[in-house]
């Protein structure tokens, strides 16, 4: 619970970094600068990580074709969301974000056929609520924000593809071909 609590600091720290450098800078550089560091620290933790292990199959893609549309879906999400940063306010764009998991679970249902247990469906419905009280949709729809939630949407789909990549890819591998392949996607 610590390690995720911390991961979503980063997060929110780089989103805001993210929103205030794409005052001066491309998107797409910002997203390039970023994921290229990703990818090389990625690699470095799991060349240590598995230093000891002499087959080293922690880097090795037994699905390729997994990584490539995981890949694709990433990069067509993640530059969605990138290009609708700059022109949300981060509270607008984080409850976007909320939509996620509710997305993600529909998606793994239908795709996966993997049903939540029961006690899942109230905790998606307040979820849901939540992020329609924050939106205001009454009050009318930015563009941008439907941008930003087409961009949800494929990266709820990418994770439904990471679920299917688990069972035959090393949990590094998987973060390094999607952060690599997010890097060349911005370039």
């Amino acid at each position: 619970i610590l390690l995720s609590a911390t991961a979503f600091l980063f997060f929110t720290c780089f989103d805001t970094a993210s929103k205030f450098l794409s005052r001066d800078y491309s998107v797409f550089q910002i997203m390039s600068v970023e994921f290229l560091t990703a990818t090389v620290l990625l690699v470095l933790f799991a060349i240590l990580k598995n230093r000891n292990n002499p087959e080293r199959r922690t880097l090795v893609m037994n699905r390729p074709s997994l990584h490539l549309l995981r890949g694709i879906v990433q990069v067509l999400g993640q530059s969605l969301v990138f290009l609708a940063i700059p022109h949300l306010s981060l509270a607008e764009f984080y409850v976007i974000i909320f939509c996620m998991p509710i997305i993600t679970v529909l998606k793994v249902g239908w795709f996966l056929k993997e049903r939540p247990a029961a006690f899942i469906w109230p905790v998606l419905a307040v979820n849901f609520l939540g992020v329609l009280i924050a939106l205001r949709p009454d009050q009318g729809m930015n563009l941008w924000a439907l941008v930003a939630l087409a961009g949800t949407v494929l990266l709820a789909g990418s994770l439904v593809v990471l679920r299917k990549m688990m069972e035959s890819e090393t949990p590094e591998m998987a973060a390094i071909t999607a952060s690599a392949a997010l890097a060349m996607g911005a370039l």
